[in-house]
């Protein structure tokens, strides 16, 4: 079973002072892109000081999604099974903002 857009909406509403939250992908035989989910994050998550995301693949959309609705994330990991490209201005902004950012792709 995987997570979604729905369950994060829940989880935000009922949860408004979540501080950390961590996404574990379970269904391997989705291959589209889950920018819906890090939107879903950012509109319902914006007290996050640690969130880390494993095994989605995001793109640049869904990491400044994050970046624009939790502006107090101190860590973000993100730990993808695809690989693509970040924007390199994203990635300066999440370095410039975020104490502890790591991402890889493999």
């Amino acid at each position: 079973m995987s997570i979604k857009v729905e369950d994060i909406e829940v989880i935000g509403r009922n949860c408004p002072q979540l501080r950390s939250f961590k996404i574990f992908h379970v269904n391997m035989m989705y291959t589209g892109p889950f920018d819906d989910l890090a939107v879903a994050i950012g509109n319902n998550m914006p007290e996050l000081r640690s969130l880390h995301i494993y095994s989605y693949k995001m793109k640049n959309d869904g990491f400044q999604a994050i970046l624009n609705g939790c502006p107090h994330l101190q860590s973000l990991g993100v730990h993808m099974r695809c690989s693509f490209n970040l924007d390199t201005n994203l990635v300066k902004e999440c370095m410039k903002r975020i104490k502890y950012f790591t991402h890889n792709s493999t």
